[in-house]
């Protein structure tokens, strides 16, 4: 592997002057690895150092995961993009559309107009939200005594959407219920298909399969800035603020070129911990940048992640 010096200076000076507590940062090229490398602590101020192999709350990197898993009983034909969920999830049978709340606080909900399919679900436009970036949905949860998702319980899921399918992009719980859908397609839990389908060296999807993952799949539904509601959690988090941001089958899609970084058609997608990921076919490069803090989109965390993108991408040349 080779060594790239840069890199490891710009991490090191971060965790030196307190930006993040720990980093681990790691990149491949089609040739395969080329950096990686680990600084800081676990905990401050006194923690154990952070390795390469500590572990990392990734949580919504974890939606790439779910979807390759659901992409992988497409192909088997045991679910589809476009059936009715309903027919592996009744649960999801008769969706209801928030509309707001009467004078007493009550929520008004109606029918949805549409059906909900896998493929709203892996573009997240199905209607579902998270309460961290949509306010009414916490006062519905909070109304309705709805735990929430971090609580891993199936409660947290029994929620309304907050538009009718297909009609808008929005950040939520679609890719949780795309994991209930590989469970019931495949007779497996989650983990147990992951460990077997996907973690191991199994030729895992058909190349058709994964451009069109990698494909426009929202139209002209753009990804939007996710406004924050909950700022102990969140702050305002949007990648490249003024660029177009497009989604595919399981990850956000970049449809033009990052000065200095990625190339176009590059994806990527993070996590609530602050951990970061890119995937560059344009340029074939590939990086993951883990931190663990709270909230998202922590100002120093995504000037690290721009940093170091930007200078690996300098140092491979």
């Amino acid at each position: 592997m080779p060594q790239l010096p840069q890199v490891d200076a710009l991490l090191k000076a971060a965790t030196d002057r307190g930006d993040v507590p720990g980093v681990v940062a790691m990149a491949a090229t089609r040739e395969g690895p080329v950096y990686q490398g680990a600084f800081g602590k676990r905990a401050l101020p006194g923690g154990p150092a952070v390795t390469l192999d500590t572990v990392f709350w990734i949580a919504s990197m974890t939606k790439a995961i779910t979807s390759t898993a659901a992409m992988r009983l497409v192909e088997q034909g045991k679910l589809s993009l476009d059936w009715p969920i309903s027919e592996v999830l009744p649960e999801l049978a008769a969706p209801q559309v928030l509309e707001g709340f009467d004078a007493t606080g009550e929520p008004m909900l109606r029918p949805a107009r549409q059906r909900i399919t896998l493929r709203h679900l892996l573009t997240h436009t199905a209607g579902f939200v998270y309460d961290i970036w949509n306010p009414d949905m916490g006062r519905y949860m909070e109304k309705m005594h709805v735990p929430g998702i971090i609580s891993c319980q199936n409660a947290a899921l029994m929620l309304p959407l907050v538009f009718d399918p297909g009609d808008m992009w929005d950040y939520g719980i679609n890719i949780d219920w795309a994991g209930k859908a590989v469970e019931r397609a495949s007779g497996q839990s989650l983990g147990d298909f992951f460990a077997e389908h996907i973690f191991a060296p199994v030729g895992i999807l058909r190349p058709e399969t994964v451009r069109l993952m990698s494909q426009n799949a929202i139209g002209e539904l753009e990804v939007r800035l996710l406004e924050t509601a909950v700022p102990a959690y969140s702050n305002n988090a949007e990648f490249f603020p003024g660029m177009r941001k497009k989604w595919g089958l399981g990850f956000m899609i970049s449809p033009e070129p990052v000065p200095g970084g990625r190339g176009p058609g590059s994806l990527a997608w993070a996590g609530l911990g602050n951990t970061y990921f890119w995937i560059d076919p344009a340029k074939g490069v590939a990086g993951v940048i883990l931190m663990q803090l709270i909230p998202f989109a922590d100002p120093k965390a995504l000037a690290l992640l721009d940093g170091f993108e930007k200078t690996l991408y300098a140092a491979l040349g």
